[in-house]
């Protein structure tokens, strides 16, 4: 392995080359200015970030990994156009102490001037390195996400920005179902800004139930307007349902909102039965409240209409439930659901339900070795994780190594 780091003296950033000569192959990691080749990429698709805050991003989360959904509908830095995003940049603070570009072929640090030198290499050679190294891409993602003061005044600016422009839309509305949009806009706005204020206690408590109360207001007014209206009922939902994420479960102002969300969503579905995104928030509701079974109905509906997602929440829903009845030692339907989420293909995400661990620690417990070595080889064939001591046990009970 071979890995070259490159200091950008000015900002104290780096750009990274890293190859294996046996493998014949690259990769240059360089970061760039614009973003929106990166926002073009699926909602999906997951990042991984190269740096932490300080001289190369300000106000940056503890998170190491996020989403480009979860950025293009969250970073208050991707909002502003490209010259106030500049602006917004170049306020850095100083460059952090003992940030040296460190070359681990020799003793000593070493700075190197030129931090694209490897995209120019490539380039002169017609995308091969001169020694035949092959280059895998570019990986580039500077994505702040709102944890600083700086990110969270863009945010709440953005909020108030969706507000002004609702109230215009309304104002200029030419006929009941415009000011119905206007006004459903409006609280959403009003809710997002609630929301996120609460969530990093920008507001006190007082404050939070006005902007929540403007919210519902304006949602009620736009089902007053609209009543047939299916997407009035779910942006009134989605209100609801923002309630329930900024207080504990244990609250009981948790339970009302849930509810009042799960009323709205079906009211969207009975006007629109092929609203999926109805159908996955009260999917995610009925998830929330512990009713496993009304989720799995509603992520199975889901999965006719967006089978991507749908698929996704259904195998992490029968994961959760397998989950259940494995706790309450129920394992015959514990089984059976492990074994529908990973028919579906549950997620490797690491806040999913995996249920290929507990499903091969129940098979090995039931001394069923051969149904256990075969979940085991079904989690490695998609790089699930499995407890190292069950396989360690599973090898001496089976007298078997695969």
């Amino acid at each position: 392995m071979y890995f070259k780091q490159f200091l950008h003296d000015d900002l104290g950033c780096s750009s990274y080359f890293i190859a294996s000569r046996q493998s014949r192959q690259a990769v240059v990691v360089d970061p760039q200015l614009e973003t929106q080749p990166h926002l073009r990429l699926p909602d999906w698709v997951e990042v991984f970030r190269a740096h932490v805050e300080g001289s190369c991003g300000k106000g940056m989360c503890g998170r190491p990994s996020t989403t480009i959904g979860f950025e293009r509908r969250y970073n208050p830095v991707l909002q502003p156009g490209r010259d106030e995003f500049i602006r917004l940049e170049s306020q850095v603070p100083a460059r952090p102490l003992n940030m040296i570009a460190q070359d681990p072929g020799r003793p000593r640090a070493r700075r190197a001037r030129a931090p694209r030198v490897c995209r120019r290499s490539l380039q002169r050679n017609g995308g091969r390195m001169s020694n035949g190294l092959k280059p895998l891409g570019v990986l580039v993602l500077l994505l702040s996400t709102a944890c600083g003061p700086m990110a969270r005044s863009l945010y709440i600016a953005g909020c108030n920005r969706d507000i002004d422009k609702a109230t215009k839309a309304i104002e200029a509305a030419r006929n009941d179902g415009e000011r119905a949009s206007g006004y459903a806009e409006r609280g959403r706005a009003h809710s997002e800004k609630a929301r996120y204020s609460k969530a990093f206690k920008l507001i006190a408590g007082d404050e939070y139930g006005r902007l929540s109360g403007l919210a519902i207001e304006d949602h009620d007014r736009a089902i007053a307007l609209a009543p047939d209206n299916a997407q009035m009922y779910l942006s009134r939902g989605l209100t609801y349902f923002d309630r329930a994420t900024v207080v504990d479960p244990a609250d009981p102002t948790f339970r009302a909102a849930m509810d009042s969300a799960g009323a709205d969503f079906t009211s969207t579905i009975e006007r629109d039965g092929r609203n999926a995104r109805a159908l996955d928030m009260r999917g995610l509701v009925h998830t929330s409240i512990g009713d496993l079974d009304q989720a799995i109905a509603d992520f199975a509906l889901e999965m006719t209409i967006d089978p991507h997602l749908g698929r996704m929440r259904l195998a992490d829903a029968y994961c959760g439930r397998g989950s259940s009845y494995h706790r309450a030692g129920n394992l015959d339907p514990a089984i059976s659901d492990y074994e529908k989420a990973i028919e579906l293909g549950a997620s490797a995400d690491g806040c999913a339900c995996q249920p290929e661990a507990p499903l091969a620690w129940i098979y090995y417990e039931r001394k069923q070795y051969d149904r256990s070595w075969e979940v085991v080889r079904r989690a490695r064939a998609t790089r699930k994780w499995i407890d190292p001591e069950m396989l360690e046990s599973l090898k001496k009970a089976s007298g078997r190594v695969e």
